[in-house]
């Protein structure tokens, strides 16, 4: 399988324990916050973690129990419940939750300076 570097660099140091509860909330908090590019790139980390770490091919279902929705013409929502991903999966999403929400923080900032 080929490198995906951000996922390469998030899946390094990955503890063994579970998230706290805390971090859950945020990750649930933040992800609602997020803009396509990042909603983009959680789908993608959640496909190549599920291609390196299950036996499973992908299929046309979404792995961890995901859902699909129809959002309007061309375009569908998907949906997953946290606690269904695999630990190391949710250190990972936490870490790049936290990680685009500074990236999109700073980007505003720079917009602002701009105008």
């Amino acid at each position: 399988m080929n490198s995906f570097p951000l996922f390469d660099s998030l899946n390094k140091e990955i503890p063994k324990k579970d998230l706290t509860m805390k971090e859950k909330e945020e990750f649930v908090s933040k992800i609602q916050e997020i803009d396509d590019a990042g909603r983009d790139l959680v789908y993608a980390l959640i496909q190549v973690f599920h291609m390196k770490n299950e036996k499973e091919k992908l299929s046309e279902e979404l792995p961890y129990k995901g859902k699909r929705s129809s959002v309007c013409k061309g375009k569908e929502d998907l949906t997953w419940t946290f606690t269904d991903f695999p630990i190391p999966l949710r250190h990972i999403l936490h870490k790049f939750i936290k990680m685009h929400m500074q990236s999109m923080e700073e980007e505003k900032e720079r917009q602002k300076k701009i105008i």
